[in-house]
């Protein structure tokens, strides 16, 4: 069976959805699914390369985004899915590749499933809650792009009411597809790599804390920032160490941070490398902008629970998990943030509670085996 994920391969973008994705295909290939991918073409590949073979054996196909002329880009997706000719589409990004994705699927004798699956909160959001869509930065930002925002929003709408099937990440976003779309949708949760090997953290000299995330505007980097600096003005500055990592996608000068006493901008790495970093992290501060309960799970909230890292969030708590599983901490400010990284490394005992709570959690919650057997069951469902 052929199964084509339209979603960067992380060989050329590296995101969460890219490296889920990534670690499906791993999975799925291994219970003998053909697995190719579909994404934009990256400016590093040459023009009249098509598609190659990365180190997994995976294919990695290429269609070509146009500015202006966007039903270009469509074709082209198109004429790429005819050639892979799969027998499922799963559909997480690239979003001009899903409008041929559909176009594909009709035109078949047997129409092939299509699976969408939430991305994020912010997916849903500008259709779930009229108020939000007229607040005036999103106006703002529709204006700004009108063509590529409308043309955005109208195949995101069309996926929504036309997928054969959609895999909802949180309880959140199944109520609320049920609730404004009228759509089922199956509670599938994002799996993770566990390492099972028990291991000490290191002592908290100093207590490790990170930013993890490409940096963009809504992921508010100036939050992390802030605490960094509500710390170094306080009599316990020598206890702690900062490190952000992530690629700089609003050119933010972080430069400036050289001259600074214990903090480091790391850049961007790969995910093996983020993964080291976590083993010996103490604390994970998140400050992703969210204007609902609608958040998803992150990778980076998993692979920080799986290595038994307290996550601190100001915004993000999908299903309310942080503070109902007792595995991290919900703050409303950059004072309460920084008060309650202090409080824990005053405290080793608590700190330690909340990150074997976060591990076992995780353990219980997130099996990457059991995503893979529950999205498997469910496309073949839609043969049968």
């Amino acid at each position: 069976m052929k199964l084509l994920l339209i979603v960067a391969h992380p060989q050329y973008y590296i995101g969460g959805a890219e490296i889920q994705a990534y670690r499906l295909a791993k999975e799925f290939a291994k219970i003998g699914y053909e697995v190719s991918f579909l994404m934009t073409k990256p400016a590093s590949i040459k023009r009249n390369t098509f598609n190659v073979c990365d180190d997994s054996g995976f294919q990695i196909y290429f269609y070509k985004e146009y500015r202006l002329i966007k039903l270009s880009s469509i074709f082209k997706a198109y004429n790429a899915i005819k050639t892979i000719n799969p027998d499922f589409i799963y559909l997480r990004g690239s979003i001009y590749a899903w409008p041929a994705a559909f176009l594909f699927s009709r035109r078949k004798y047997s129409e092939v499933p299509i699976l969408w699956q939430v991305r994020s909160g912010r997916s849903l959001i500008r259709f779930s809650n009229t108020k939000e869509l007229f607040r005036s930065s999103n106006v703002l930002s529709i204006l700004f792009n009108l063509i590529n925002n409308l043309s955005k929003d109208i195949i995101q709408l069309y996926t929504i009411r036309y997928s054969s099937l959609i895999i909802s990440q949180t309880n959140g976003n199944k109520e609320t597809l049920k609730k404004v779309f009228k759509r089922d949708s199956i509670l599938v949760k994002k799996g993770i790599y566990l390492n099972q090997d028990e291991y000490t953290k290191d002592a908290f000299l100093p207590m490790k804390v990170y930013f993890i995330r490409n940096i963009k505007p809504h992921s508010r980097i100036n939050l992390f920032l802030d605490v960094y600096k509500y710390i170094q003005d306080s009599k316990d500055k020598d206890f702690f160490e900062f490190n952000i990592i992530g690629e700089n996608q609003i050119k933010e000068n972080l430069s400036i941070l050289e001259q600074k006493p214990r903090i480091r901008y790391h850049g961007k790495l790969h995910n093996e490398e983020i993964l080291k970093h976590l083993r010996s992290a103490h604390i994970l501060i998140d400050t992703l902008k969210e204007y609902n309960d609608q958040t998803t799970f992150s990778n980076v909230f998993l692979e920080a629970w799986a290595n038994r890292v307290v996550v601190c969030s100001f915004d993000t708590n999908p299903d309310h998990v942080l503070t109902d599983q007792n595995i991290g901490f919900k703050v409303n400010s950059v004072e309460e943030c920084a008060l309650k990284l202090i409080d824990l490394r005053n405290n080793r005992e608590l700190w330690e509670t909340i990150a074997a709570n976060a591990f076992n959690y995780v353990k219980d919650q997130h099996s990457l085996k059991t995503e893979v057997l529950s999205l498997n069951a469910t496309m073949q469902s839609c043969v049968h």
